[in-house]
């Protein structure tokens, strides 16, 4: 079992992306946002809205919601 486990985690590690590619994406997505409000506030809502439900329906599955949006995007 504590074999099993060290595998699963260790295929899991593989497909994390690198800290330093997560934050140059969320910087990137504050950034796009930070524009997107500049011409329209309700649609940089409604972008922000959809980023988080694409993390919600990643942790549904077990995944880091957050790292798995970053990791989607690269």
């Amino acid at each position: 079992m504590k074999k099993k486990i060290k595998e699963l985690f260790e295929a899991y590690q593989e497909r994390i992306p690198e800290i330093k590619e997560v934050e140059q994406v969320e910087a990137r997505m504050a950034e796009l946002n930070k524009r997107l409000k500049a011409i329209d506030s309700d649609l940089a809502e409604e972008f922000d809205q959809a980023i988080g439900r694409i993390a919600w329906e990643y942790e549904k599955q077990g995944f880091c919601g957050g790292v798995m949006v970053v990791k989607s995007m690269l």
